[in-house]
């Protein structure tokens, strides 16, 4: 019977430290890694023309600054003048360190 007790109160803890596990600057979680992910493939059309070689490079900077700086992805997708920011600075830094 302790056993079964043991068995069911181990269960207990790991499901619940399992089900706590969300996003912190810095270390966004699988799910809002991938709204970024999705947002990004949506974006790409509009980005491509004036990044072209260089969008994997703008997608990861961008990708850096926004963990960096937000809790999750629906907090970081609020706030457009951070986006800009953000977007403008990526967009430079992959232009200018690409350039030979």
């Amino acid at each position: 019977m302790k056993i079964t007790k043991l068995f069911f109160f181990s269960l207990l803890i790991i499901v619940a430290a399992s089900c706590g596990t969300k996003s912190k600057k810095g270390a966004w979680t699988a799910d809002d890694k991938d709204k970024f992910n999705k947002e990004m493939e949506k974006a790409k059309s509009t980005l491509a023309p004036n990044l072209g070689d260089n969008m994997q490079k703008f997608i990861d900077c961008y990708y850096d600054k926004v963990q960096a700086n937000y809790e999750n992805f629906d907090e970081a997708n609020k706030d457009e003048d951070g986006a800009k920011k953000y977007a403008k600075d990526c967009i430079l830094s992959s232009i200018i360190l690409s350039t030979p």
